[in-house]
């Protein structure tokens, strides 16, 4: 949960009506988030951490108008056309290589909505800015800036300004050993040899993303009525999500929104992108989630109390508009489940389902631990290797071009970088690192590998696979092909051997597994070069079979 403080006055001020301490409880008990504490007119919220744009008073309010029929359905917030432009430079690929920007004119600004704009800044850098190290968020007074901005990178011993709240210049560098916000957050430009930098037409300095803004373009007071916005990060996506819920808070402030042009080199995109995602979801999938049949008006009436829009209805489907600020919204069921809570858990009927079953194991369980059985009979040791590998290990030293597979993207661990599709490489991996243990060896492993899969709600599949290996210094294609057809012949299949060419195999010394005209699985002595990539010496014979494929 996230801890989220807000002004009780403003809460009221920004819904329109008067709201006691128990009725804002009730109304965050039934959304599914807690009244945690009050302290004066500071109430503290916990809410779920998937709901970034709830972390101010205003994203709450604008929640609790909808629900509350005040301002019901799609919030509607126009972005103005402008010449504003910020021109990006290559040299930031391997710093921060994406910002987004916008600019909010017409606030009136006091004391306690500067507070708040401040607080909702750090609550998104700690949250899901990662502690700035996804995405940084810079906020500057518009007067004081001269157009175009460009974002750059540069040595930080030639870069030199006076950070916020300081009383002098400092280099970039001493930047982050001097200021106390630099040093809390030097980590994230540590050993870099250019640190990205906003600068204006005049050459004078914005800020130093994601560590501190300049004292002269960069402190937003009281008396700045409009406002330039950037984010900075890794993350393009993340980034346009912050600046879409920071632009939204400002304009519910009472700030109208003005486009920024961002040229990436000859590619140009305006920002903020406040367009609403379309999404199809199944009219059965309300029933069979929540239980109750819903008529299409009280579907309309709900998902506009949860800030929905509905564009079309038709006999299988309600088309619904998916606000631009909604982060969490990744699956038709996400959308079932903002309809429960319009309803009211608590007003869903309690009934109990008869149940018509005994317990017992799922037909993939049986057939896993049957192989499991045989295999130990043959003197095999099972192993249970990682799910998250890495592509070299997957596709380079199996000599295998790259296929369609599960990245991870950037990852903390730079050891893994995708989830395995298959299991045979993960076996070299085991025998590698037990090079020095006596032979023959025999390893197998009855375990999930991923596939991706376009149909998929998920976009992926998990495949149970059957994989083997034997190793010795005199080993052939008949040892393993026994193998599998001494389980094959347990199960009374019927199965022939054809012909195949497989890269990570000897040719001629590999065959497919073909089982009522499907192919299931291959086996094979593995080409010389692949051992010599794994960094293994002896000959070493392996299989690999689809038991979903087999048996399903």
């Amino acid at each position: 949960m996230v801890k989220v403080d807000i002004s009780h006055r403003m809460l009221e001020q920004f819904v329109g009506k008067r709201i006691t301490h128990d009725e804002l409880e009730a109304l965050l008990f039934t959304l599914g988030y807690e009244l945690e504490h009050v302290e004066g007119d500071v109430w503290t919220i916990d809410i779920t951490a998937d709901r970034p744009d709830l972390v101010s008073t205003a994203g709450i309010a604008r929640l609790l108008k909808s629900y509350l029929g005040l301002a019901s359905g799609l919030p509607n917030y126009t972005v103005k056309k402008s010449d504003y432009r910020v021109v990006i430079n290559p040299n930031v690929k391997h710093v921060r290589p994406y910002t987004v920007a916008a600019v909010v004119k017409g606030l009136q600004l006091t004391e306690e909505s500067l507070k708040e704009i401040i607080r909702i800044q750090e609550k998104l850098h700690a949250t899901f800015g990662r502690q700035r190290k996804k995405v940084a968020i810079g906020i500057y007074p518009l007067d004081k800036i001269t157009w175009p901005i460009a974002y750059f990178a540069e040595d930080p011993k030639k870069i030199q300004f006076i950070p916020l709240d300081f009383d002098r210049s400092l280099r970039a560098d001493e930047i982050l050993e001097q200021h106390p916000t630099g040093i809390s957050y030097k980590h994230l430009l540590a050993d870099m040899q250019q640190y990205p930098f906003f600068m204006d037409a005049r050459r004078q300095i914005l800020s130093m993303p994601p560590i501190i803004n300049a004292q002269q373009l960069g402190k937003v007071t009281t008396q700045t009525q409009d406002v330039f916005i950037e984010c900075s990060g890794h993350d393009f996506h993340a980034q346009n999500i912050i600046l879409n819920i920071l632009v939204a808070l400002l304009a519910d402030m009472g700030g109208s929104i003005h486009a920024v042009t961002l040229e990436y080199g000859p590619k140009k995109l305006l920002t903020p992108h406040l367009v609403a995602e379309k999404m199809a979801v199944p009219l059965s999938l309300f029933e069979k989630v929540i239980g109750i049949t819903f008529t299409h008006d009280q579907l309309q009436t709900l998902l506009k109390k949860m800030q929905y829009g509905v564009e079309k209805l038709d006999d299988k489907h309600i088309h619904v508009l998916i606000p631009s600020f909604r982060s969490d919204i990744w699956h038709p069921v996400d959308v079932v489940d903002d309809v429960a809570r319009a309803y009211g858990v608590n007003n869903l009927p309690f009934s109990q389902k008869p149940v018509a079953t005994t317990g017992g194991t799922t037909k993939r369980v049986q057939i896993e631990e049957q192989i499991t059985d045989l295999l130990t009979g043959l003197g095999f040791l099972q192993t249970f290797t990682f799910a998250l590998t890495t592509r070299e290990d997957q596709f380079t030293k199996m000599q295998l071009p790259q296929q369609e597979h599960i990245s991870l993207g950037k990852t903390a661990d730079e050891s893994v970088n995708m989830v395995r599709c298959w299991l045979l490489p993960e076996l070299l991996k085991v025998l590698y690192h037990n090079k020095s243990r006596s032979y023959p060896k025999k390893l197998f492993e009855v375990n999930y590998a991923v596939e991706a899969d376009a149909q998929a709600d998920v976009r992926s599949k998990n495949v149970l696979k059957f994989s083997g290996v034997l190793c010795d210094e005199k080993i052939s294609f008949t040892d393993a092909r026994q193998v599998v057809e001494y389980v094959l012949d347990r199960y009374g299949l019927n199965y022939v051997w054809q012909e195949t060419e497989h890269a990570s195999f000897i040719p001629g010394r590999v065959a497919k597994l073909v089982v009522d005209s499907k192919d299931v699985g291959f086996c094979g002595e593995l080409h010389p070069q692949v051992l010599e990539n794994w960094g293994l010496q002896l000959p070493i014979v392996g299989f690999e079979i689809d038991l979903d494929r087999l048996f399903c």
